[in-house]
């Protein structure tokens, strides 16, 4: 079940090996940023094109939420938009913004997708995104 909100869970929930950073196929085909994130928000994975794009390194994203890359003002449509991934497999290409480390806000669009077991069950959501200019007076959607 998508979080009801960005408060971080005290447990650390498990998770499985993802495609990212060491991903076989060449970088030329894999050209945007990648991340995967439990269902409360912990980020399991982070590519060097995310660390490009926002500045943190790797390590010190395996440590945040995913909120910590969302304005304050985005959040709650977010979590609307978590609560319509659970219930299909993937949300239509859309452009966003997050907060980059040195506190630059990035305009990006985002695809997203739940990750699921063996069992059916969705364990996590893989997000890839890529930077791009929002036009004049657009509106960010959220996640």
């Amino acid at each position: 079940m998508p979080p009801k909100s960005c408060a971080r869970p005290t447990d650390q929930a498990p998770w499985i090996g993802l495609f990212v950073p060491n991903s076989p196929l060449p970088r030329r085909l894999v050209p945007r940023e990648i991340e995967a994130q439990t269902l409360e928000g912990r980020i399991l994975a982070w590519n060097p094109l995310a660390t490009k794009m926002y500045g943190w390194s790797e390590p010190e994203a395996l440590t945040m939420n995913i909120c910590d890359l969302i304005p304050e003002n985005l959040q709650e449509n977010t979590l609307a938009a978590l609560q319509k991934l659970s219930q299909t497999d993937r949300l239509e290409p859309y452009p966003t913004r997050r907060i980059a480390k040195d506190g630059r806000v990035v305009a990006v669009r985002v695809t997203a997708t739940t990750l699921v077991n063996i069992g059916g069950q969705i364990y996590a959501i893989a997000t890839t995104k890529r930077a791009e200019a929002l036009p004049s007076g657009a509106s960010p959607s959220p996640l």
